[in-house]
């Protein structure tokens, strides 16, 4: 009984330790080794020499993995999460297979072999009736299934969440350490965007970050513009800071220096959906409720600060943007306020809308406003009746596209699954949260699902892309591994009668 009561008690201390952390005003700086700040450059340099195309890191990216599955479990799931997704480092024709399909792969063996509790079981089965849905919706277009299913993979890359439990089973997780170990890997991806955007102005430590038509840079043929032209860098990279923004928020404060490095890498960016992002969730899941308005303040005089330094630099003449991106974008929202007509309306949204107008009055025209278009892919789909002519693009040579590749996420999951499939869409993704909503460390799953939402208005990623389905998987697995007790407490009960009636 004593030993009982040490035990209630202790755990009792932990919790009050877990709440002080968050609620303390003098959080502690985040404290990483040195050894898994070297670990993380050097891994994420190899990602960068594979996006080059450089010999030598085709053998270097394998081994370093191979030996983080044997060594460091913490440090095998952010490489694996990294390797999945790309984030600009390695991207389409750097591998002669997509590394979407080894993740799917790597999930269904996970599925197979791991021992699953009840909760798992409920998300899995979830799972399951979402991709049902989703192929039903799918049945209902004129495509073919041979060519939606390529598209419907993507759709389905939350199942990655079986892949860090897998690598845990039967190994102890804590979730602090976790929380310390990703800090070092967003970090130097801020480094290496500001490198390149404002030192070397260049694609090299960040190769897959060009914008569409700019080119591939390979380390024979590096992408170089020449110190003056700071290139606008494309920021699945920088997708990593969802990461951390819950830890900076409730758990630890970070250097000085830390958020100058970040700062810069947004500059580089110059992606307003993904700074808002950041600035919302830095805002919302603060310990202290009372922070937010003081972020707030902030945020709204940095932004304005932004706007009016931005109003006094030239204008990029191929594309009419803002040098910083930051005015055009704010008025670009204006826009909708002063809209007369379709024209007008086109041209909000960083042209977005211009994007969607004529794909949504097609679903419109055909009825298929349920139901949506299907899966169509920009290359393969040859049905003519999903081929328009965009007569809001100002390039006539590229007015001619299939009905899809609308740049804000929600819309495009409406134009291909319809009312019906938008709906099932967003009640799968809110249900898994609702799951564990009551376990610990919950807010942090949550804080990576908002920022993946609020980014893919922007259309960069979304809950329907791999790069930030893979982020909120990760981040679910951690939720569960940190609440062994809770999550895996039944199944631990019934091995252990069945146990004793087999000894007895």
């Amino acid at each position: 009984m004593t030993a009982i009561s040490h035990g209630i008690q202790a755990k009792d201390l932990h919790a009050k330790d877990v709440k002080s952390v968050a609620t303390d005003a003098k959080k502690p700086y985040i404290q990483v080794e040195r050894r898994h700040w070297i670990n993380a450059l050097l891994f994420l340099l190899c990602m960068s020499m594979m996006g080059l195309k450089f010999p030598p890191a085709y053998l270097f990216v394998p081994l370093i993995l191979i030996r983080s599955l044997r060594k460091d479990r913490y440090d095998a799931a952010i490489q694996l999460t990294i390797f999945f997704g790309g984030y600009a480092l390695i991207g389409e024709g750097t591998l002669p297979f997509k590394t979407d399909d080894v993740m799917l792969l790597a999930s269904l063996v996970g599925i197979a072999a791991y021992r699953k509790p009840p909760l798992i079981r409920k998300v899995l089965f979830g799972l399951l009736l979402y991709a049902a849905a989703i192929i039903i919706l799918a049945s209902f277009s004129e495509e073919r299934m041979s060519v939606q299913i390529r598209l419907i993979r993507y759709y389905l890359g939350f199942i990655y969440f079986i892949v860090p439990l897998m690598l845990f089973a039967g190994r102890e997780f804590d979730i602090e350490e976790f929380l310390r170990r990703v800090f070092p890997y967003a970090i130097i991806l801020c480094a290496f965007y500001a490198i390149d955007g404002y030192v070397l102005c260049a694609h090299i430590l960040i190769p897959k970050s060009y914008i569409a038509g700019e080119g591939i840079s390979t380390f024979n043929d590096p992408t170089y513009y020449g110190f003056g032209n700071f290139p606008r860098k494309y920021p699945p990279g920088l997708f990593l800071i969802g990461l951390i923004i819950w830890p900076i928020s409730n758990r630890y404060r970070i250097r000085w220096y830390h958020w100058l490095v970040m700062l810069v890498a947004l500059l580089a960016s110059k992606t307003f959906t993904l700074i808002l992002a950041i600035a919302l969730c830095l805002m919302f899941f603060q310990a202290k409720t009372g922070r937010t308005l003081g972020y707030a303040l902030i945020a709204v005089a940095l932004l304005t600060i932004g706007y009016m330094a931005d109003s006094t630099m030239p204008i990029n003449p191929e594309n009419g943007e803002s040098t910083l991106r930051i005015k055009s974008s704010l008025d670009q929202i204006f826009v909708l306020d002063e809209a007369q007509d379709d024209e007008d309306l086109s041209e909000a949204g960083s042209g977005r809308i211009a994007q969607a107008l004529p794909k949504l009055e097609l679903l419109y025209k055909y009825d298929k406003q349920w139901t949506g278009l299907g899966f169509l892919h920009p290359e393969l789909t040859k049905n003519t009746k999903y081929i328009i002519e965009n007569e809001y693009y100002s390039d006539i040579e590229h007015n001619i596209e299939v009905a899809t590749g609308i740049e804000i996420s929600p819309l495009q999951v409406f134009i291909t699954i319809g009312y019906i499939g938008l709906i099932i869409h967003l009640i799968f993704f809110i249900w898994l949260y609702m799951v564990i909503r009551k376990l610990k460390y919950s807010k942090y799953y949550l804080s990576v699902m908002v920022f993946v939402f609020i980014v893919s208005l922007g259309g960069t990623m979304g809950w329907n892309q791999t790069t930030g389905l893979l982020l909120m998987g990760l981040t679910y697995a951690a939720v569960l591994l940190a609440n062994k007790d809770e999550v895996w407490g039944r199944l631990k009960s019934s091995d252990d009668r069945i146990n004793l009636r087999n000894n007895t």
